[in-house]
């Protein structure tokens, strides 16, 4: 097993499997983010790409199994997503693995244009200033943008991302952020607390990412389970439509 610094050409083929292809975007520009396996320079057989707790499988693993699973064993990440091309993964991975179970998840696709947006109240940008205030719960955003691996560091996010914030009771209490940015496309990630839902709040915060998404002339993705009924209204409720459904398969290492 070889590691590569970049996505080579070879290895981006067989990953073309996947609906993914804006996160493979953010790879190609930002290679130290991500880790790259493949068998071969020229003419790779199989690869294994790691991005934060997503790891894509592609191509023929025979022989290959215990490498493989030795690499995900290895992973700082407690949970796990899979993204594979052939049935023989899936075996492999729960012969692997005790706790593996399998989903779905949906993929959303947006063009946005720029509009007159109205904040609303308690809705602000998450900026330096905001994460250098002693307003409580700031860690949930710091965790978003740490687990996502989108970034390499929260400067790093500040500088270069998109990010909105709902504050209540002087407390973060929810937020929609940038995953994924490349120099033409980005992703969303969003959370409300539960007792803040269904106010109108989520799709302020994603309007007004929308709009500044729209002024750097990115197209932007909004991925969920596909049965997460919330997000998805909300998502179809700011525009975006499906584009693709796909499945994976989670590995819960504490278990």
């Amino acid at each position: 097993m070889r590691q590569h610094k970049t996505i080579t050409p070879e290895i981006r083929k067989l990953l073309s499997f996947s609906p993914l292809q804006y996160m493979l975007d953010t790879v190609e520009e930002n290679p130290q983010l991500a880790k790259i396996f493949a068998d071969d320079n020229e003419r790779p057989k199989w690869c294994m790409l790691i991005f934060g707790h997503y790891i894509w499988i592609a191509g023929n693993i025979e022989n290959r199994e215990e490498e493989i699973s030795s690499v995900i064993a290895e992973t700082d990440q407690e949970i796990v997503i899979i993204f594979y091309d052939a049935l023989a993964i899936p075996k492999m991975i729960k012969s692997n693995f005790a706790s593996v179970f399998e989903n779905v998840r949906s993929l959303f696709y947006v063009l946005p244009a720029q509009k007159e947006i109205t904040t609303y109240e308690g809705v602000a940008a998450i900026d330096q200033e905001m994460m250098s205030s002693d307003k409580s719960n700031l860690g949930m955003i710091i965790e978003e943008v740490s687990e996502t691996a989108s970034y390499s560091n929260l400067d790093s996010f500040l500088q270069e991302g998109i990010g909105y914030a709902f504050l209540a009771e002087d407390k973060v209490q929810g937020f929609c952020t940038s995953e994924y940015q490349s120099s033409k496309s980005i992703a969303i990630g969003i959370e409300l607390s539960e007792e803040y839902q269904r106010r109108g709040i989520a799709s302020n915060m994603v309007r007004l990412f929308l709009n500044e998404a729209s002024k750097r002339k990115l197209d932007v993705y909004w991925d969920c389970w596909k049965e997460n009924v919330p997000s998805i209204k909300t998502a179809k409720a700011c525009g975006f439509t499906k584009i693709a459904e796909y499945p994976v398969l989670i590995i819960d290492k504490q278990s």
